[in-house]
């Protein structure tokens, strides 16, 4: 802990924050309020960055989070794509041709036979061929 803060000391830029978390340091006893003090010196990238953002004039200290996950709206796409896909193919497909309705093989009495494309199994009953 004390490295820490001798090379904080020896930057000008933060000498005069490292003194005063030395001195908060000596007065606090507390371990807790110690440990975080010490983290944010070993941080110190967090503090120039900070201080970046106060020079420009920032006032919040995270980025807001993106408006739109482009994650999730490249999946949703892909899925859009693929039901749209998958209802043309369906809407889209040939009907079945419709199949050619049998001849009826029935005995036809006028002609006193059964019609052609059927054979006669007993006067009377025909069987298609």
């Amino acid at each position: 802990m004390g490295a820490a803060l001798v090379a904080a000391v020896t930057e000008p830029r933060y000498k005069a924050a490292a003194v005063a978390l030395r001195d908060q340091m000596h007065r606090e006893r507390g371990t807790k309020l110690a440990v975080e003090a010490f983290e944010r010196m070993s941080h110190r990238h967090i503090w120039k960055e900070e201080a970046e953002r106060r020079q420009r004039g920032v006032t919040h200290a995270l980025t807001p989070p993106a408006i739109v996950n482009w994650d999730l709206v490249l999946i949703c796409a892909v899925l859009f794509a693929l039901a749209v896909y998958m209802l043309s193919a369906w809407l889209l497909e040939d009907p079945p041709a419709p199949v050619a309705a049998p001849i009826a093989c029935s005995w036809d009495w006028r002609a006193l036979g059964c019609p052609r494309g059927c054979k006669m199994l007993l006067p009377g009953a025909c069987k298609r061929v």
